[in-house]
């Protein structure tokens, strides 16, 4: 028979100071890792699928102890329904990410840039600066890259609307 952990309340956590993993009690499988490094993480080990399995449910003190037996509670229920969190998880990350490899390239956010700021340029000059800036320093690359790895492209959105103002 399994042995069950002592319950621990947030000021005993808090004093958690030993590197390792630390059982919380009153969800089971939920413990404190405390790393070399100092830094804690909460922890889910569950089995799912007969495989040993250990769910990261967010840093501490980022995560309470209430928050984390809650998300435990809640990972907990999904397991006995027979669904992976991890999976689900990775499945999420997956679409999302194919979701954001659709976005506009940094290409398409500059020329759409040039076509509304150029023509309030007083100067030709002026465009063909702008023009050339951009190949030089943001133009072909060996790959394609998605507006959302490049955080130019949001100062460039944001001028676009204190701009049109």
């Amino acid at each position: 028979m399994a042995r069950k952990a002592a319950e621990l309340n947030a000021p005993a956590v808090s004093r958690i100071d030993e590197p390792g993993m630390h059982a919380v009690g009153t969800v089971a499988g939920l413990y404190l890792q405390m790393l070399e490094s100092g830094a804690r993480t909460w922890i889910l080990r569950s089995v799912i699928g007969g495989k040993r399995r250990d769910m990261g449910l967010g840093g501490y003190p980022g995560v309470t102890l209430a928050q984390a037996w809650d998300k435990a509670r809640k990972a907990r229920d999904k397991i006995e329904d027979g669904v992976d969190s991890i999976e689900e998880r990775r499945a999420n990350r997956r679409a999302l990410n194919a979701t954001q490899a659709s976005a506009r390239t940094f290409k398409q956010c500059a020329a759409a840039y040039m076509d509304a700021h150029s023509r309030a340029w007083r100067n030709t000059k002026h465009v063909d600066q702008w023009q050339s800036t951009l190949q030089t320093y943001c133009g072909p690359q060996k790959r394609k890259s998605n507006a959302r790895r490049r955080p130019i492209v949001l100062m460039v959105e944001a001028t676009e609307y204190r701009f049109d103002a």
